[in-house]
């Protein structure tokens, strides 16, 4: 909150309550402190006019509690401010007899800011209806002027190359026209949503670039109110080409503006009344009085202005990449405006001086370019947070994803498949899900997304929608052995037994073969008289030298390699750069090839999950046996629903699937955990020894000649090769 008025007394009638309060929130010293005022109870029997209304403030969110808390007698009344904050928060605390604060439930309101004319940090009062326009673009220009090369070209800039524009929406002259070279833009990123609206085709194309034409009563009634940056919709070629630039146009722009607000595209930029047909806002700060003088609700912040259920806007896949990758950025949400750069966050009901963290300090953009190697770490995170989102159409999902993995083609060698990285395929292919998944099916008739041919295949994740487990991948990155940035390491390896080849369609005989560099570079340098490519060197591991990942993989140790690119040591040399100058997305295939062994296993018992308080990951597993009903691996399940024609949990009965190998792996035996592994906490799984070897599978189902993916799971090695399993050449989508 904030407290109107000048950093006096003034208007209060003083009593020993009010001076304390009035001393505590209307400091400027930052830094953590707190204030116990005394018994809630007693302080609100003194009856004292100006801090009355407060306190019964905080008894209303008493009481709006039903918890233990709540229910108590002798609370204490408090006020705290924390660290590297002028925000103070009024609070009801319980302590033991020790004085140690019990921490059934926090009861606060808050947080408050003061506002004092002659002095910065503080919130202020705003028009309820119309945004100060002047303020953003004081906003706009202080960070142009002022901010340099860390706002107007960050980082992960490096990864995102210039777009091809085509046409640009010109709000002078009320039309659109052909997209100059090199020339500055806004662009706009919203939720679209399921209204009519206008439209540009290849019909229509010539019509909207005659000046005044978007002012016309027939042509303006069909614009949705959050004006949309035109895109030539009916154009197969230019949308084949514009989708995979969507990350270039939006981090090329010198400015985003960002509709967080609304359900979909017509319901505007609320509060902005210098616009065609204004519609105000209704931004309503919560006061309380304190004698002649208010104090006031700070509403809108960094750290918790997105508590609760999340708005449409950051439910949407399509709007992923487009707040992902800006520079700038202008975000109305909650009724408010605020902006965002690279450097900090001006919020609309903060004072100017206030410089809130900016997300981008926190961002995993900087990791994809700083540490000059690909992170499967930052890769499927970013995964995993898009994949969580919704699609009105499913079949969409590769195209609204297509820039993100753009921008990561120049580390990962070959591109993407379908969203799993070639040069790391067998690893990549070991994706699990971390909660329910389900699965993706085609929604539209015509089976395509924007003119692109739907490809929802059953083994990579674009055919799932949830969220992935971030260690899934963690055995491609067994190359690591010290590095600054963000990386998940295992202990486990992957060993590919297979080759792959993909093709769009099932018997197509132009089958083109997966190179998963990865694993061939492994093996290669596993001999060390064998020559290093250009710009690597290596070196005999210091004594006490520590590593970010000690457990180097088989063949390995000895030694560690640098490259002259990056800071990073490595337990073998890896491509670290995509050796093509204009690397491109491989084009999205869906079927599968290989010759692979299978063999049928049951599941029997409950459906578990790992009890590792580690283990991040809500999956549930259940357990393979073999015919003789001897434990066999384990299996995740994609949905906890499957099975449920089973009624597991299942004592006396079983159920029999049948599997197919597509890597072996090995871990050591004796370690207490493993992010990836959850049969470390069976007693059933094999012990012995100091390593467990194992089969990775695929559970599949068939359709006609076609298997898909149903789930992944581990089958101890010994097991496996008991079953005699036969070989199929396998076709997989």
């Amino acid at each position: 909150m904030s407290l109107e008025g000048q950093n006096t007394k003034k208007g209060i009638d003083s009593c020993d309550l009010c001076d304390k309060i009035w001393t505590f929130i209307s400091s400027p010293e930052l830094g953590y402190q707190n204030i116990d005022l005394g018994n809630f109870d007693d302080l609100r029997s003194t009856k004292c006019p100006n801090h009355d209304t407060l306190l019964d403030r905080l008894l209303a969110a008493k009481d709006e509690k039903v918890t233990v808390l709540a229910q108590q007698q002798d609370l204490v009344f408090s006020i705290s401010k924390p660290y590297h904050s002028t925000s103070v928060l009024f609070s009801l605390n319980k302590y033991d007899d020790a004085h140690f604060r019990v921490y059934l439930e926090n009861i606060s309101i808050g947080p408050f800011d003061v506002v004092r004319k002659d002095s910065a940090g503080f919130c202020l009062l705003i028009d309820q209806n119309w945004i100060e326009s002047k303020r953003l673009l004081k906003w706009y220009m202080d960070c142009k002027t002022n901010h340099g090369i860390k706002c107007s070209a960050p980082p992960y800039m490096s990864m995102v190359p210039p777009p091809s524009l085509r046409y640009f929406v010109d709000t002078l002259n009320k039309c659109l026209v052909p997209a100059e070279l090199n020339c500055s833009y806004v662009a706009l990123s919203y939720v679209w949503g399921q209204i009519a609206c206008l439209k540009t085709t290849t019909k229509n194309l010539s019509q909207l670039q005659l000046p005044g034409v978007l002012d016309q009563v027939d042509i303006v009634g069909q614009i949705p109110k959050t004006i949309a940056q035109a895109v030539q919709l009916d154009d197969i070629e230019m949308m084949k080409e514009q989708l995979p630039q969507m990350v270039s146009i939006f981090a090329h722009a010198d400015l985003v503006i960002t509709a967080v607000d609304g359900p979909d595209s017509d319901y505007g930029l609320r509060g902005l009344r210098e616009v065609p047909s204004p519609i105000p806002r209704d931004f309503v700060q919560e006061t309380i009085q304190f004698g002649d003088q208010r104090v006031l609700k700070r509403i809108f912040q960094s750290s918790n202005r997105r508590n609760g259920p999340p708005k449409d806007y950051f439910k949407r896949a399509w709007t992923f990449q487009e707040y992902l990758f800006p520079r700038r950025r202008v975000v109305f949400e909650n009724n408010s405006v605020c902006f965002e750069c690279c450097s900090y966050v001006k919020f609309e009901g903060l004072h100017d001086s206030i410089l809130e963290r900016t997300e981008w300090d926190q961002h995993l953009l900087p990791f994809m370019v700083q540490v000059g190697y690909p992170s499967l770490t930052v890769c499927l995170d970013l995964i995993s947070k898009f994949n969580a989102r919704q699609l009105t159409y499913p079949e969409d999902c590769l195209s609204s994803f297509a820039g993100t993995l753009s921008t990561f083609v120049t580390l990962f060698k070959g591109g993407f498949l379908s969203g799993l990285p070639e040069m790391f395929f067998d690893a990549a292919l070991l994706w699990q899900p971390r909660g329910d998944m389900t699965r993706r099916v085609s929604r539209r008739q015509n089976n395509n997304s924007n003119g692109i041919a739907s490809c929802l295949p059953s083994w990579s994740w674009v055919g799932w929608h949830g969220s992935l487990d971030e260690y899934s991948w963690a055995s491609g990155n067994d190359f690591m052995a010290a590095c600054s940035g963000l990386i998940a390491s295992t202990i486990c390896q992957t060993i590919p037994i297979t080759t792959w080849y993909t093709a769009a369609k099932d018997d197509s005989m132009k089958r083109r073969r997966i190179d998963a560099e990865w694993s061939t570079w492994r093996n290669r340098y596993k001999d060390p008289e064998v020559e290093l490519p250009p710009g690597w060197t290596k070196r005999i591991r210091a004594d006490g030298e520590r590593l970010t990942i000690e457990q180097s993989p088989d063949g390995y140790g000895e030694y560690l390699y640098e490259h002259k690119s990056c800071s990073a040591l490595f337990w073998y040399p890896i491509p670290l750069t995509n050796p093509d100058p204009n690397p491109k997305i491989i084009s999205n295939t869906e079927y599968l090839f290989s010759r692979v062994e299978t063999a049928s296993f049951y599941t029997s018992g409950a459906k578990f999950q790992s009890n590792s308080h580690i283990t991040r990951s809500s999956a549930l597993c259940v357990s393979l046996y073999d015919s003789l009903k001897r434990w066999a691996g384990i299996l995740r399940l994609q949905n906890r629903s499957d099975f449920a024609d089973a009624a597991l949990p299942l004592d006396t009965s079983s159920f029999q699937i049948q599997l197919v190998a597509i890597s072996r792996g090995t871990t050591p035996n004796g370690q207490e955990y493993d992010f990836c592994f959850e049969e470390n906490d069976l007693e059933e799984r094999p012990k012995d020894g100091k390593i467990y070897e194992y089969y990775n599978v695929l559970w599949i189902e068939w359709g006609g000649d076609i298997a898909y993916r149903k789930g992944l799971g581990r089958v101890e090695r010994r097991m496996w090769e008991l079953q005699t399993p036969k070989v199929i050449d396998l076709v997989l989508n």
